[in-house]
């Protein structure tokens, strides 16, 4: 049984955490679970830089279904729900048996107005038994969480900048500027240049958390990307 009282501090290590979602993964492999937010970001694609803390886990489920089997499965071994109706997401809590919190937000094919139909599911990656959104969706969906959230909002940024700076030659930029962008840009009535700014130069002083040379880095690689969006747009 999971004790739903914590205590503060209590919390799983990030390379901890992640071993715990990849055995829930596997344990449910049966449903369309996909990691993101900021485990995703900081461990998977960041590799372990640790540039912010992390403690809670979110999930997007392929449809609304698995996301409400998922939470269910979940109860049963004890843990406390929560469907916020403002949100449409699930968030499960608890104690595990070690005595540490864990947090899990569940996402049913969509965040906010961010829907599944802005995400190619057939570029999801694996990570051992975790499948991970990909490192162009989840910018997509750390950007719009950026410009719409009321509170934590620089959070999503130091995502996007570790994003860029271990993930820079990985991405496929066209599909960036095609798909997550065209979305946001769609929600919010922001161009894609526009969206393309507030992610390079909207609060530079966040850039401080990095080590110069990863600064310098992610300045470059960001120039690099309007630039290369400016030839494509002529």
């Amino acid at each position: 049984m999971v004790n739903t009282n914590h205590e503060r501090g209590l919390y799983f290590q990030p390379k901890e955490l992640l071993r715990l979602v990849d055995s829930l993964f596997e344990a449910h492999e049966d449903l369309s679970l996909v990691l993101m937010g900021g485990l995703a970001a900081q461990e998977i694609y960041g590799r372990g830089s640790s540039r912010r803390s992390t403690n809670d886990v979110d999930v997007i489920a392929e449809n609304r279904s698995d996301a409400e089997e998922f939470v269910r499965r979940l109860q049963k071994y004890g843990y406390q729900t929560f469907y916020n109706n403002k949100l449409d997401k699930y968030s499960v809590f608890g104690t595990t048996k070690d005595g540490r919190y864990l947090h899990i937000d569940i996402y049913p094919g969509k965040i906010g107005e961010y829907s599944s139909n802005c995400i190619d599911f057939e570029r999801i990656q694996e990570y051992g038994n975790i499948r991970v959104i990909s490192p162009e969706d989840l910018i997509g969906i750390k950007l719009y969480a950026y410009i719409v959230a009321e509170r934590g909002k620089y959070k999503h940024l130091i995502d996007i900048y570790t994003i860029l700076y271990h993930q820079s030659s990985k991405l496929d930029l066209d599909y960036l500027f095609n798909m997550p962008l065209a979305c946001v840009s769609e929600i919010t009535g922001a161009n894609k240049r526009e969206l393309l700014r507030i992610i390079c130069y909207d609060n530079q002083k966040l850039l401080n958390i990095f080590p110069r040379r990863e600064r310098a880095e992610i300045r470059k690689r960001c120039e690099e990307i309007i630039a290369y969006y400016d030839e494509k747009s002529r």
